[in-house]
């Protein structure tokens, strides 16, 4: 096995964070008209899970030869996404299949009612893609081999991918909204966890910010700036109950972004009306959820189950071992 893929770089947890709590903010705070930024927050989300499915779930896909953790973590988005569209689609007797299912990005860029969880639906539609190709035990057998050049060849095939399907396939009506035309950024964010010199995190940076030129037609100074800080990952160590604050906030922000807009409604009827205070509440309360259903749904039930099956399956193979004896 070689170098590069049994010793990524140290792993820099705040850094990413910050900046993951940073995007979700300026979504919300741009959604709630406290000012514009310019755009770029949810690209960057999706460059961050690129760098977090790297950083997390690589190793123990690969440790494990199986795609469980990957099917996990989607499974984990599911869930919460599906029953809170559900939820919201029974309040406002306005039910429609394509939100149930997450594909109404295939349909339309606006939902009738004002409703939107494109991101959460390409987010998904992606992770189905990584976990088909993760499945392949070619795939697998690369990223044990050199997981650096494997995530560079994965930026190459995923720019290149957009860049046709752009040129012969006019989306626009969708905002480009679709699955193999946003896959560049997660494999930017991927690519990025296994830049170790100089070069290679200039050539990286680079070539993100040219993608973006290409995809959006403009420089986003702000979207350039995070991932150039994502990639080079200067050292950032914050005090320990800061860094635990910024991981509550964090961890909550797929729940932030699906809740923010009923909790601006709630609001409104509560207080004055303040962008800035239902920012800040819409966060608070988005990551709040998020904690609680993590603690009692994904770590406490689903998976307990997970454990279990596996536990299962282990003794269903010991039986079949000693039968075969």
């Amino acid at each position: 096995m070689s170098t590069a893929a049994s010793t990524p770089k140290p792993i820099n947890h705040d850094l990413p964070t910050l900046l993951r709590l940073c995007a979700i903010t300026l979504i919300v705070s741009g959604h709630f008209g406290l000012f514009e930024y310019g755009g770029g927050g949810a690209a960057l989300l999706m460059v961050i899970v690129g760098y977090n499915i790297a950083t997390f779930k690589l190793s123990k896909v690969l440790k494990t030869d199986s795609i469980m953790p990957v099917a996990m973590m989607i499974i984990k988005v599911m869930i919460p996404t599906i029953a809170y569209v559900l939820f919201i689609q029974l309040y406002y007797g306005s039910f429609r299949l394509v939100d149930v299912l997450l594909v109404a990005n295939f349909v339309e860029a606006r939902h009738p009612m004002g409703f939107s969880y494109w991101f959460i639906e390409v987010y998904i539609q992606i992770q189905l893609i990584l976990l088909l190709l993760l499945a392949l035990p070619q795939v697998r057998a690369l990223l044990n081999k050199n997981r650096k050049l494997t995530s560079y060849a994965f930026v190459a095939i995923a720019v290149l991918t957009f860049i046709v399907c752009d040129a012969i396939w006019d989306t626009h009506h969708l905002y480009r909204r679709l699955p193999w035309l946003m896959m560049w950024l997660i494999a930017f964010g991927f690519a990025a966890r296994f830049t170790e010199t100089l070069t290679e995190k200039s050539a990286l940076t680079t070539a993100f910010i040219i993608s973006a030129y290409i995809f959006y037609g403009e420089v986003n100074l702000f979207l350039s700036i995070s991932v150039a800080l994502l990639i080079f990952n200067p050292p950032l160590r914050l005090p320990r109950l800061t860094s635990k604050g910024l991981n509550f906030l964090a961890a909550g922000s797929l729940f932030i972004y699906l809740t923010h807009f009923q909790t601006r409604a709630v609001l409104e009827k509560l207080i004055f009306d303040s962008p800035l205070l239902y920012t800040l509440l819409a966060i608070l309360i988005g990551a709040t959820i998020f904690n609680i259903y993590n603690k009692i749904i994904n770590k406490k039930i689903l998976e307990a189950i997970i454990l279990d099956d596996k536990a299962t399956s282990q003794s269903t193979q010991a039986n079949e071992k000693n039968s075969i004896r």
